[in-house]
This record gives C-alpha cells, structure tokens and sequence, in this order.
C-alpha cells in the first residue's frame, strides 16, 4: 500500500538504517543514495533535488520529506551504505499522491486532536521513532482531508456553519413582526435597510437603502440566551415589516464563539474512525503504541452523528 501524499504538501518518511548485524546506524543521512521515479516512471532529478534527508534525533533512523509536484505513484529508492558502515539495503517507498481539496474554512476539529485520538506517539523512543512536537508525519494529508470531508458534511447536515462570522442577506418581509434569520445563534446587527430596485438605465439595477433605526426593532434568538441554537430573529415594534420579496438587507453576526464540544468529540472520532477503517493497516502499524483501540461499528457512528448534530441543526424558516 503505497504512502498516502497530497499535491504541493511535503511527505515525511521515516527509514532505517541498521548493519548487517540489525544494529542501528547514527548519523547516515549524508551517506544515503537517494533516487525518484515520476508517475511516468523517469527520473525526477528536480524533484529529486528538493528532497531532503536529515538524521532524526533517534539514532539509526533518517527524515526523509518528499514534496510531490503533481498526482500519480511516485517510487522514493533510499540506499543504505554499504557494509562494514550499514547492509546496502535498498528501500523503495511508494507514494501516492492527489490534488488536495482546499480545507473548509470551518473546521470542527483539528489534526492535533485526531492525531491524539489515533495515539499517534510523541516524545522520544525508538522502533520506530515517535513523532516530535510540530512534526509532520505520512498519514498528515490523509487525516486533514478527512477532517474537511467530515466538517463540511456535518455542517450540511445541521445547515448551519457553527462558527461566529459576518452574513449578509436580502429577506423577504413577511407582512408580520418577526424577520427570521437564515443563521444563528444572532449575536449582533450592523445594519439593516429597507430595498427598493430601481432601474439604472444602463440595463441593470440600483438598490435604494433607506436605513431601518435600530430602536425599532428588538433582536431575538440571541448567543447570549442559554442553550439557544436556532436561527436569529429580528422583532418589530409596534407594527410589521412590509411585505415584499427582498426588500430588507441584512448584514450581521452570527454563529458560536467556539465549535460546541460534543460536535468536535463526535467529528475526532469519525475522522478516527474513517481512518482506520481505510486499509492501510501497516502504516498504522508504525505509528501507534502497543495496545488495543476499539471503535464503534458504522451503524453506530451515524446513530450518534445523528443523536447529536440532531440538537444543533436548524430549524426551517
């Protein structure tokens, strides 16, 4: 199963270099013989020229990052030294990388968290290395591309983007007091005008704002109200807001100040899930600490997205 990698992302790879004896040998980096084959199965000497080969802080094993240019199976052939310094062994690493998907630009959980989810090791040990504080590691572009695939679908699902950001939007006055949001929880308004179109004489459209004051209105379904999720509302005072189609511009905050727990437990574990249900069993393998990790069978995941997404998603207008 060849390394997982993404287009313009570098890849780490973690190689050994023992004797003939099968002892561990410092310091090999600069007497690595390195050579890449491209998807098209030639030489990629500019490729191979960015490719880097340092010593890792655990002796006898050397930090090899690759950055592919373009999708397809590379081969990566590191060559040990010869005998009497190391065995000669030559190892071919297949990588397979993909044009990458551009991350949501709300994710609800982070690589940090499902990298401690999976037990990925920190710190120092050997056989092999653990991964170091702000280390990449092989299975980095898998894992971040899941958590975009899970965050944008949990997001769909609920139909709200959970974070606090700006929106703005043309409502249709409803003839009645309540202007419903179509985000929530509100937190504040910037401002709020009256639409009329006009006709610019050049074939397109001019929008007429006549400001709407604030003391007018009242804001309803606010952050600020405890356990509220549903969407903001705008109250008017004393009378109702003109009926019409897109006649009010909107512009405000809504959102939460940070991603609800639950939805961010829920979204580790299915990205951890995910992964170790994809197979790629062995390079796992080289990557968690001994022991055992039980996950929950797919039926039971989606009975627990549903369950908790259920108290977050929006109700309809």
């Amino acid at each position: 199963m060849p390394y997982p990698a993404q287009v313009g992302v570098p890849l780490v790879i973690l190689h050994p270099v023992r004797d003939i004896n099968g002892n561990y040998v410092a310091g090999q980096a600069a007497a690595l013989t390195k050579a890449l084959l491209d998807p098209d199965r030639l030489a990629a000497p500019t490729e191979l020229a960015a490719t880097t080969l340092v010593d890792h802080a655990v002796a006898g094993w050397v930090v090899a990052t690759f950055t592919p240019t373009r999708a397809g199976t590379w081969t990566l052939s590191l060559s040990n030294p010869d005998a009497p310094t190391a065995d000669g062994r030559t190892e071919d690493y297949s990588i397979l990388a993909a044009q990458g998907i551009a991350a949501s630009a709300t994710l609800l959980t982070s690589l940090d968290r499902v990298r401690l989810r999976l037990n990925l090791r920190y710190g120092t040990g050997d056989n092999p290395p653990a991964i170091l504080p702000g280390q990449a590691h092989d299975l980095d572009a898998y894992l971040n591309m899941l958590i975009s695939e899970v965050s944008d679908e949990y997001q769909a699902t609920a139909g709200r983007t959970f974070i606090e950001q700006t929106y703005t939007e043309y409502l249709d006055g409803t003839g009645r007091p309540g202007l419903v949001l179509a985000a929530g929880p509100l937190v504040s308004v910037t401002s709020l005008n009256q639409v009329v179109y006009q006709d610019d004489g050049a074939g397109g459209v001019t929008e007429v704002l006549t400001l709407v004051p604030a003391y007018s209105y009242v804001l309803a379904g606010l952050r600020s109200q405890p356990r509220y999720t549903g969407r903001g509302r705008l109250d008017r005072i004393g009378w109702c807001w003109a009926k019409g189609h897109r006649n009010y511009k909107a512009v405000y905050v809504a959102g939460f100040a940070a991603v609800p727990e639950a939805v961010v437990g829920l979204a580790t574990e299915d990205v951890a899930t995910r992964c170790n249900m994809r197979n790629i069993g062995h390079l796992l393998s080289k990557s968690l600490m001994d022991g055992t990790i039980s996950y929950l069978r797919p039926s039971q995941i989606q009975e627990m997205r549903q369950d908790i997404l259920g108290a977050w998603r929006v109700e309809a207008a």
